[in-house]
């Protein structure tokens, strides 16, 4: 979150690799998902692993611009 309040003054390299930072947080989710089996942390892991990949694609459009 503090790397993403900065994002206009970050070159195309470093928001790079802050989406590459986005996807290693997107696997650990996925990877830590078990114990959060309940209905409630599931729809709110779900939710969160949709922002990230939202998250990410953006990043990547930005880079592609």
């Amino acid at each position: 979150m503090k790397k993403l309040e900065d994002i206009e003054a970050l070159d195309a390299q470093r928001r790079h690799k802050l989406r590459i930072s986005v996807k290693k947080l997107q696997y650990a989710c996925e990877f830590f998902a078990g114990p959060f089996d309940g209905r409630k942390r599931a729809t709110q892991r779900k939710y969160f692993a949709k922002i990230l990949k939202n998250l990410q694609g953006s990043l990547g459009d930005l880079n592609d611009i």
